[in-house]
C-alpha cells in the first residue's frame, strides 16, 4: 500500500455520513426499549452429572496451563523485532518513526528508548543521546534508561558524538538550541555554549583528536576549533554546505555543498576541490575507515546515484538507484557500506560500496512497529 493508499484508506475511517451519529443514538435507544419491555422468560437450571465437574476441572487446569506458556513465549518474543533491518554481525541502528527513536541491534531486537525529535550513537552503539524537546538525554541502549539529562534554551537538534572509542567522561556531545552551538561532556557534565550562531548542520567531530577538535556551519563559512579551550581557531569561507565530514586519520575535512565536495586540512587550508558533475550533491561524508568519499547525488533526470571516490581521483557511480526522494545517509561502522532511507517507500537500502551491490530492506517501519518511513539517525558499534 503506498502513501497515496494510506492516506486515502485513513480518511475513510475517519469519514461519518451526515446524521449518522443521530441515526445510531436512535437505533441504540430504540433498542434498549424493547429491551425493556420484554417478558423475562424462566431460566432452568441444567444439572450436571457429578463425573462431569471433575473432568471439567482439569480441562480448565489444562488450558490455563497453554495459555500462560503461550503468554510466557509471547513476552520472551515481544522484545524482538521480526528482521534486523540491517545484516549486522555487531552494532546498533538508531531510527526514528512517529516521534519515538528505536535502537536497533545486531540481533534484531528492537528498544524503544522514548520521545525523540533527532539524535546519534556512542561509537560503541552502547549509548544514544536524543534530542527532546528543550532538553538533551543519554539514554542507554541496552535496557532504554535514561542516564542523564541536560536542558537546553530552546528546542534541541542535531546531537553529535565525539569519536573517542572510549567511555565517559573522556567523550563530548555537540548539540544546537536556538541557533547556537553546545558541547556536554559525555557524564552530563560540564554544559557550556561554545558559539553564539551557528547554522542548522550537523557539527563534525574530528577524530584521533586530543582537543576535542569540531567543525561547524556559521553564516560564511566553516569553523574548526577546540572544545577544550578558548582559542578562535580556524574558519575558512564557504558556501552553506550540505554536510561536514572528516576523513577516519583527522587530516581531511570535506566541505559537501549542492556543487560538490571542497577538502581542507584540519589547519583550514584548501586542499582540493571534487565537483559533482551530472546533477547536484544531496548528501555525503567520508566513511568512517579508510579514503573513501560518498557523495549522494540528485541526477539531472530526477532519479538518484550513488558516488565513491576512493584515494585519488574523481567521482565514480557506483549505484543508480530510481528513487526520486531520499532521506538519511548512514554508513556502516567498518565504512563498507551506505544507508540510505526512501522518502517514496517504506524501505530502506544497504548499498556496498565497493561494487554498489544492494539489498533491499522493505516494510522498514511496519517491522520495527515504528510508522512509515522511518528516518536512519545513525549506525555504530
Amino acid at each position: 500500500m503506498n502513501v497515496n493508499e494510506q492516506m486515502l484508506t485513513a480518511r475513510l475511517q475517519e469519514f461519518s455520513a451526515p446524521g449518522e451519529v443521530e441515526a445510531g443514538e436512535r437505533g441504540r435507544r430504540i433498542v434498549l426499549a424493547a429491551f425493556a419491555e420484554r417478558t423475562p422468560a424462566r431460566r432452568r437450571r441444567l444439572r450436571w452429572p457429578r463425573l462431569v465437574w471433575p473432568v471439567l476441572a482439569a480441562l480448565l487446569a489444562a488450558g490455563a496451563v497453554a495459555v500462560a506458556g503461550h503468554l510466557r513465549d509471547s513476552s520472551s518474543r515481544g522484545s524482538r523485532a521480526p528482521f534486523a533491518p540491517v545484516e549486522l554481525t555487531n552494532g546498533v541502528v538508531l531510527a526514528l518513526g512517529r516521534g519515538v527513536a528505536y535502537a536497533v541491534d545486531a540481533r534484531g531486537r528492537v528498544r524503544s528508548l522514548g520521545q525523540a525529535t533527532d539524535g546519534d550513537l556512542s561509537p560503541h552503539g552502547t549509548n544514544a543521546v536524543v534530542a527532546s524537546g528543550s532538553g538533551l538525554l543519554a539514554v542507554h541502549v541496552a535496557d532504554g534508561q535514561v542516564r542523564w539529562r541536560v536542558p537546553a534554551p530552546g528546542p534541541v537538534s542535531l546531537p553529535r558524538w565525539s569519536l573517542e572509542r572510549t567511555v565517559p567522561p573522556c567523550c563530548r556531545v555537540a548539540y544546537l538550541a536556538r541557533g547556537a552551538l553546545y558541547v556536554v561532556g559525555g557524564d552530563g557534565r560540564g554544559a557550556r555554549r561554545v558559539a553564539a550562531h551557528a547554522l542548522a548542520v550537523a557539527p563534525a567531530w574530528r577524530p584521533l583528536g586530543a582537543k576535542h577538535e569540531l567543525a561547524f556551519a556559521v553564516p560564511g563559512g566553516v569553523r574548526i576549533l577546540s572544545t577544550d579551550g578558548r582559542a578562535a581557531g580556524a574558519r575558512v569561507p564557504t558556501a552553506v554546505p550540505l554536510a561536514l565530514s572528516w576523513r577516519a586519520d583527522g587530516r581531511v575535512l570535506a566541505v559537501i555543498d549542492s556543487a560538490g565536495a571542497t577538502l581542507y586540512s584540519a589547519a583550514g587550508k584548501r586542499l582540493q576541490r571534487i565537483p559533482v558533475r551530472g546533477g547536484s550533491a544531496l548528501d555525503g561524508g567520508f566513511a568512517p575507515a579508510g579514503d573513501r568519499l560518498v557523495i549522494l547525488r540528485r541526477d539531472l533526470s530526477g532519479r538518484t546515484t550513488l558516488l565513491v571516490r576512493d584515494t585519488s581521483g574523481p567521482l565514480r557511480p557506483v549505484r543508480h538507484l530510481l528513487l526520486t526522494a531520499v532521506g538519511d545517509l548512514r554508513f556502516s561502522p567498518d565504512g563498507t557500506s551506505a544507508l540510505v532511507a526512501s522518502r517514496e517507500g517504506d524501505e530502506w537500502i544497504d548499498i556496498r560500496l565497493r561494487d554498489g551491490r544492494q539489498m533491499r530492506l522493505r516494510r522498514v517501519g511496519e517491522r520495527l512497529r515504528a510508522g512509515l518511513m522511518p528516518r536512519a539517525l545513525a549506525w555504530a558499534g
